[in-house]
C-alpha cells in the first residue's frame, strides 16, 4: 500500500496528533512530516525456503515452521533511528516490533492486551493503579535481565523533558497517556508500578503501542539520545545492522523468552518504488510485504506462486473539512459533502475492492463498530442536493487537497467529481506529502483533504480522542472544530467512555457518539475501511497478516515450511 512519501504523511495524521497538543509544537509536527524518503536498489538476498505448499488458514500459510532461513521483509523507507519515542517511517517501527516488546502485547487476531514482559497485573479500585509482576528470566540482548528499574527508565526518558536520553520532538508519552501517567517507579526488582491521574480502562492496551517498549536501562545510560541508533530490547531478534535508506538487518535471539524464533535473520529491505516491490516479491527476491500497490493486487493473484492476505480492516480513509472556512461553517454543507462521497466507486476504482463501506469511525475489528451507522456514510445525492439548497451554497468554490502517489489521487478524483455533480466548484490540488503535511497544519491553508488513521492501538480511544478531544492538534488545526458548540459534549462523553469498566456499556457509548458526530458535528467523511495488500512467498509460514492490517510487524512464530 504505502510507498515513497506515503507513510510518512499519513502517520503523521495519524499519530502526530495527540490530545495532549502541548507536547508537539508546530515546528516539531513540520519537521517530522516533512522526513525524505530515499530509495535503495534491492541487494539481492534470498531467503531459504522448502517445498512449496498450498494456501494455509487465513493469517498462517501451509505447513509447519522450519528453523533457519532469511525472510525479506519489504518496506516504505528506512531512517534508522529505532528511538520508540518519535516516528520516521513504518519501516523503523516494524524494526522496533522485531527488536523490542512493552508490558502488554496486542497480537491483532484478538484486539484483548496479554501479558508480554509483565506476566501478570493488578488495577486499584480506582482504576488509577498498575502494578506490574514483571516475567522472570527475561534477558535483553547485551545480556542484562530485565528489573523493574528497566520499566522505570524507559518510561522516564519519555516523561521527563529534562533525560539526557530524550530524543527531540518526542510526543510518545501521548500515544500512553499524556499528563494522564503522573508516576513510574519500581516497587521491588520484579514490580513496576504505574499511576494515573484518572482511570482508563485503555491504558493496557496503550503499553502494546511501539512507544511503551521497555529498554535495557544500562543501554540508555550507554548510548543517551542515540539509543535509536543502537536499539537494545527483549524481543525475538536482536539488531545488528542498519542502513538508513536501505535496508535493517535482523538477527535471532537465542535467549528470547518465549523461545528462538525460526527464522536466523530477518532483513527489512527498502523498495519505495511499488513496480519494482512487486517484481521482487514475484521473483522471490523478497518474501513478504504489505506495502504493494493495489494496481497489482490482480496480477499477484494470477502469479501462482504467492499467498495474498486480507489482514483485519484497521485503517480509516476519510475527508477532513475545515469549519473555520466559511462555507463549510454550515453543517449543512458538511452533511451535503459527506452524503454526495460514491464510495463503491473510490473502493472499486481505487482499492481494487479490498475495502469495505464505512459504518463511521470505529472500524469492524474494534469496540463500537456497529454495521448500523453505515446509513451516515451511504451516498444519497437528493439528500445531498436538498442540504446544500437549504445552505444557499449552491456553485459555491471548495479546494481539496490529497497525496500525489499511489491510491490517493483517484480517491480526490472521485470525491472531486462527486462534489461537482453535487453543484460545487472543487478546485482539486495533488501534492507530495512534505508540502500536503504543511498545508494541513495550517488552519489558514487548506478546507477539505484526504487522510487515513490506522490503530497503532486497537482501542476506540485511542482513535477518537486524537482526533475529536478539543485540545488535540487535529481539532485545533485540521478541522478545528474545537470551537463548534457541540465540542463540551464530545469531549465529556469520551472521558465517560474511556472511564467505562464494563465492555458492553462502553461500546454503545461509542456507537452513541458516533451517532453525534455525524448528526451535530460532521467534520469527518468517511470513505473506506481498508485491507492492506499483503503477501508472501508459498513457503513462508506462521505469518500474522492481520497485525500487518496496522503496520505491526510480529515475526516470532513466522518462518519457511520444510
Amino acid at each position: 500500500m504505502p510507498g515513497k512519501g506515503e507513510s510518512v504523511d499519513g502517520y503523521t495524521c495519524d499519530e502526530l496528533c495527540k490530545r495532549q497538543s502541548g507536547l508537539l509544537t508546530r515546528r516539531n509536527f513540520l519537521r517530522l512530516s516533512g522526513f525524505g524518503l530515499a530509495g535503495a536498489a534491492l541487494l539481492g538476498a534470498t531467503g531459504c525456503g522448502g517445498e512449496r505448499r498450498g494456501v494455509g488458514d487465513r493469517g498462517e500459510g501451509g505447513g509447519s515452521a522450519q528453523r533457519g532461513g532469511t525472510l525479506v521483509f519489504g518496506v516504505d523507507a528506512i531512517q534508522g533511528n529505532f528511538d520508540p519515542g518519535i516516528f520516521a517511517t513504518f519501516g523503523d517501527w516494524m524494526a522496533i516490533d522485531c527488536i523490542a516488546r512493552g508490558l502488554t502485547h496486542i497480537d491483532y487476531r484478538s484486539t484483548e492486551p496479554q501479558p508480554a514482559l509483565a506476566e501478570s497485573w493488578k488495577i486499584s479500585d480506582d482504576g488509577r493503579v498498575y502494578t506490574f509482576r514483571l516475567r522472570d528470566g527475561v534477558t535483553f540482548h547485551d545480556g542484562n535481565p530485565l528489573t523493574a528499574e528497566d520499566c522505570r527508565r524507559s518510561f522516564l526518558r519519555l516523561m521527563d523533558e529534562n533525560d539526557p536520553s530524550r530524543p527531540e520532538g518526542t510526543y510518545a508519552i501521548a500515544e500512553l497517556g499524556g499528563e494522564n501517567v503522573k508516576e513510574v517507579r519500581a516497587v521491588d526488582e520484579r514490580t513496576f508500578e504505574i499511576t494515573l491521574g484518572e482511570p482508563d480502562v485503555a491504558f493496557l492496551a496503550r503499553l502494546s503501542n511501539p512507544n511503551g517498549v521497555i529498554l535495557s536501562a544500562a543501554a540508555i545510560d550507554k548510548y543517551g539520545d542515540r539509543i535509536g541508533n543502537n536499539l537494545v530490547g527483549a524481543g525475538p531478534f536482536k539488531l545488528v545492522d542498519a542502513q538508513a535508506g536501505q535496508k535493517v538487518t535482523l538477527e535471532a535471539f537465542e535467549d528470547y523468552w518465549e523461545g528462538r524464533p525460526p527464522l536466523d535473520r530477518v532483513v527489512l529491505q527498502v523498495l519505495p518504488d511499488p513496480q519494482a516491490l512487486t517484481s521482487a516479491l514475484q521473483s522471490g527476491q523478497v518474501q513478504a510485504s504489505n506495502f504493494l500497490p493495489y494496481s497489482s493486487v490482480d496480477r499477484l493473484k494470477n502469479s501462482g506462486n504467492l499467498r495474498l492476505y486480507e489482514p483485519k480492516p484497521y485503517i480509516d480513509i476519510f475527508i477532513e473539512m475545515n469549519v473555520s472556512v466559511p462555507l463549510l461553517s454550515d453543517l449543512r454543507v458538511r452533511q451535503a459533502i459527506n452524503y454526495a462521497i460514491d464510495r463503491k466507486s473510490i473502493i472499486d476504482e481505487a482499492f481494487a475492492g479490498l475495502a469495505k463501506e464505512p459504518a463511521y469511525m470505529v472500524s469492524p475489528p474494534e469496540l463500537g463498530y456497529d454495521e448500523s451507522l453505515e446509513k451516515y456514510s451511504t451516498q444519497d445525492m437528493d439528500r445531498a442536493r436538498k442540504l446544500l439548497k437549504e445552505a444557499r451554497a449552491e456553485g459555491e468554490r471548495v479546494s481539496l487537497l490529497s497525496q500525489n502517489i499511489l491510491f490517493w489521487p483517484k480517491v480526490g478524483q472521485i470525491v472531486t467529481s462527486n462534489l461537482e455533480e453535487l453543484g460545487l466548484k472543487v478546485e482539486a490540488q495533488y501534492l507530495d506529502s512534505g508540502t500536503l503535511a504543511s498545508r494541513k497544519a495550517d488552519p489558514k491553508a487548506h478546507e477539505l483533504f484526504t487522510e487515513q488513521r490506522s490503530a497503532f492501538v486497537p482501542d476506540p480511544d485511542n482513535k477518537l480522542s486524537p482526533l475529536l478531544a478539543s485540545d488535540s492538534f487535529v481539532a485545533q488545526n485540521f478541522t478545528v472544530s474545537h470551537k463548534l458548540p457541540i465540542q463540551k459534549e464530545i469531549d465529556r462523553r469520551l472521558v465517560e467512555a474511556r472511564q467505562e469498566t464494563d465492555p458492553q456499556k462502553r461500546a454503545q457509548m461509542y456507537v452513541s457518539l458516533q451517532r453525534l458526530l455525524a448528526e451535530k458535528q460532521m467534520v469527518r467523511a468517511m470513505v473506506a475501511y481498508i485491507f492492506t495488500p499483503t503477501a508472501t512467498t508459498l513457503d513462508v509460514t506462521g505469518f500474522n497478516a492481520d497485525a500487518l492490517g496496522t503496520y505491526r510487524l510480529f515475526l516470532e512464530k513466522t518462518g519457511f515450511s520444510g
